[in-house]
């Protein structure tokens, strides 16, 4: 796109769409996994809503991945400075409203939101967060076999994306060495605090206690302990291409309305709303 193309792009609309993603490991399939997969939703959604779609950021906050080779992580201020002047600069072309694409979850969403906050209290901007894998798992897509669940996770629906958004006869295939039924499996890792504690470590990040969980950070190494499933059953990876075209289509086709409808919403202004008034005439007590 030129510049006098961006010029008449941005007259069209007030949305546009972020993509972003992350650079670690995945085990069996490619570290930046997670940015193909923003940017392949990101893209798609801007052609069917006929909105901006803007350059990915590949990197992010991912201090936890830092002890797994090729991971590459920018510090918590950085990251939340690239993305707010990113969305302050397309402001200033008109842009009111923008939709994350995102590929990965974790440290990155709590970035995203801080600047979403930030450029509400600046500009009235919305910045929407929206994840492919969160998405999948809110409209019950594959919920029964898309994560097999071992003592720990399978990386089943991120095989899935994978296939289809690199595609299953090229890249996905140059990258990934090994057969779909061996794919490993991760499991939280016994004892990791010890046996003489009944503080156990829970799923990815945290320790558990009885039902209870409280949050710590954890190297990705720490966390987890790579098991080899049976070939079929429990733990075995049953990603297709099948699974992955299904999977994909059904959360951008869900992507494609919420857009359709945040071109209607009117974003209420910064103090347009006096609580205290509404508080006291509720209760009966007389404003002032």
């Amino acid at each position: 796109m030129s510049a006098l193309e961006a010029a008449e792009a941005f007259k069209e609309t007030d949305i546009a769409i972020l993509p972003m993603g992350t650079t670690h490991t995945h085990d069996h399939i490619p570290m930046g996994v997670d940015t193909y997969a923003g940017e392949w939703f990101g893209r798609r959604l801007a052609e069917r809503t006929n909105t901006i779609c803007l350059p990915t950021l590949p990197y992010a906050w991912m201090p936890h991945y830092m002890d797994i080779p090729g991971a590459i992580n920018v510090r918590e201020e950085p990251t939340r400075q690239i993305i707010y002047d990113v969305c302050e600069s397309v402001h200033r072309w008109g842009i009111n409203k923008i939709v994350v694409s995102q590929g990965h979850s974790g440290p990155a969403r709590y970035v995203c939101e801080t600047v979403s906050s930030q450029l509400r209290e600046k500009y009235n901007m919305l910045m929407v967060i929206t994840e492919w894998y969160a998405l999948r798992g809110m409209l019950g897509i594959d919920s029964d076999s898309s994560e097999v669940r071992m003592a720990g996770d399978v990386r089943d629906a991120e095989t899935c994306v994978a296939i289809h958004v690199l595609g299953e006869g090229s890249l996905y295939k140059k990258t990934v060495k090994v057969p779909l039924e061996e794919c490993r499996a991760m499991s939280p890792r016994p004892n990791l605090f010890g046996s003489d504690t009944k503080i156990k470590q829970a799923r990815f990040t945290g320790m558990i206690l009885g039902n209870v969980r409280a949050a710590v950070p954890l190297m990705f190494s720490e966390a987890h302990v790579p098991l080899m499933p049976a070939k079929s059953g429990p733990g075995s990876c049953r990603a297709t291409p099948e699974r992955g075209a299904e999977m994909c289509n059904r959360i951008l086709d869900w992507q494609v309305e919420f857009v359709e409808e945040l071109k209607k919403v009117r974003i209420p202004k910064r103090g347009a709303y006096n609580f205290i008034e509404e508080y006291r005439k509720s209760v009966g007590h007389p404003t002032r």
